[in-house]
């Protein structure tokens, strides 16, 4: 085989390239410390890279999610020792007020502070990180005691109390314009256009039209009346469900002979349509409906209600690992009982009793109905004496509230520990992932630089040999 000259030369050039080649793939690995550069380097280091960067990214989001879940429950953990202290000296007022050597005048200074460390507790149980309420469930953003703008009392919120369920009227009201009503009023458009072409002479819509009266009749549902259908199926109106008593009177609403009432509402009449519409009623909890301007009560279907309904109860769950959720924060209604509020106010009640501030209805529920100012002597030494009892009772009763609140202290120290435990194990997972992270990616410098020496090596002595042979030119040899 004859090798020619172009052939040397091509062969050079191919092996010089190949050189360079390496030595470029060398210094840029030096440059950049990563083994490839472009996945297409190495598909199975790309794919390992990917996979280990998203687990190291979560075990640092796991991480940061113990951080903020272990400074919440500290948080949480300073007001149950606030609280717990705030238990101990109440009982200690306790003591003295059941004391026998203070007169009334001192007991109703007991009182105050007494009442004074309530409100200190209940300012415990509004406690906040981050401007969230810890004590509230999911509902962060609403205090579990609110002030009653009235009376300047605290009150318990019904949002997060009522063992653990609120309905939230808007969200009922949204669903019901968008379920039952807007279903009850496509109907009655139907209705009312069949009532038309009946009208108009067609008599083939009939049984239509009956099918979605009946259809209309199962929509709307109302708790009290019932719907009758005039004969001629033009009018439909809506009666009271007949009454013991009998009679009684409404606005736009006749007695009739059975006890019930009529109400003279149409909802089809020919063919106009008087739609049915819903809106929150005065006091906020709940809907009024209104047909042709009279109100209805129709009942709104349970899923509503259920969809509608917010369990403030339920914790606030932090994923600390895959599928790995603990609870970190303690609810107020386990907290601070309803039980609770009740016993520790009603103390609140026989300090207004004495100042003279309490309402006329709680003086006739709670002291009979006598204004302490207007009490005898005899009166005065009984009522110190009851009070004196009751002191006795509370101590009793707050010894066994703060047992409820260690006990939930103590729940919230153990899911502490967890957490501690899960952060320290997240700290490890960290450190070896991103070794083997490392290891993956990252290159030896010693290696790389004894193969960039080798490649370099290689790359001169190519150029010093191909310059060897390229020299050369016929004026050489004649």
């Amino acid at each position: 085989m004859r090798i020619t000259n172009i052939m040397m030369t091509n062969s050079m050039l191919t092996n010089i390239n190949k050189n360079m080649s390496n030595l470029d793939k060398y210094y840029t690995q030096m440059a950049s410390g990563k083994k490839i550069q472009m996945p297409s380097d190495d598909p199975i280091i790309a794919s390992r890279a990917l996979k280990l960067r998203n687990i190291v990214s979560s075990t640092e989001q796991y991480n940061s999610n113990a951080n903020q879940g272990i400074s919440w429950m500290e948080t949480t953990e300073s007001a149950f020792k606030n609280i717990t202290s705030i238990l101990t000296s109440m009982s200690e007022l306790c003591v003295q007020g059941a004391s026998d050597q203070y007169k009334e005048d001192d007991r109703k200074k007991i009182l105050h502070q007494f009442n004074s460390y309530v409100g200190q507790l209940e300012s415990e149980i509004n406690s906040t990180y981050m401007g969230r309420y810890v004590f509230s469930g999911y509902m962060t953003d609403k205090p579990p005691i609110l002030k009653d703008a009235a009376t300047g009392k605290n009150t318990l919120n019904k949002e997060i109390y009522n063992d653990g369920n609120y309905v939230n009227i808007d969200d009922v009201l949204d669903k019901v314009q968008n379920g039952p009503i807007k279903e009850a009023n496509d109907i009655l458009d139907q209705i009312a256009n069949l009532n038309g072409q009946i009208a108009g002479g067609d008599t083939s819509v009939i049984t239509q039209r009956d099918d979605l009266i009946d259809k209309l009749k199962d929509t709307i549902s109302a708790t009290d009346y019932e719907i009758f259908v005039s004969p001629d199926k033009q009018t439909i109106q809506l009666h009271s469900i007949p009454t013991s008593g009998g009679g009684g009177s409404s606005g736009g609403s006749g007695s009739t002979g059975d006890g019930s009432i009529t109400i003279s509402v149409d909802l089809i009449n020919g063919t106009t349509v008087n739609h049915i519409t819903a809106d929150k009623n005065t006091a906020g909890d709940g809907l009024d409906f209104v047909v042709d301007g009279v109100d209805i009560d129709i009942k709104i279907p349970g899923e509503i209600i259920e969809g509608a309904t917010h369990v403030s109860g339920d914790r606030i769950k932090l994923e600390v690992g895959v599928n790995n959720y603990i609870d970190i924060n303690s609810v107020a209604p386990e907290v601070y009982t309803e039980e609770m509020y009740s016993e520790l106010h009603y103390f609140d009640k026989v300090y207004d009793y004495m100042s003279g501030t309490l309402s006329n209805d709680d003086i006739d529920t709670y002291f009979g109905g006598k204004p302490f100012s207007e009490l005898s002597q005899s009166e005065i030494a009984s009522f110190d004496s009851n009070l004196r009892s009751q002191f006795e009772e509370m101590i009793t009763k707050i010894n066994n509230f703060n047992s409820s609140v260690t006990e939930q202290h103590t729940n919230l120290g153990v899911r502490m520990n967890r957490i501690y435990l899960i952060q320290e194990r997240l700290g490890d997972d960290n450190v070896n992932y991103t070794n083997l992270m490392s290891k993956n990616e990252n290159i030896n410098y010693a290696d790389t630089a004894m193969k960039f020496n080798v490649a370099n090596a290689s790359y001169q002595a190519a150029l010093r040999v191909g310059m060897n042979i390229t020299q050369l030119t016929l004026a050489d040899f004649l």
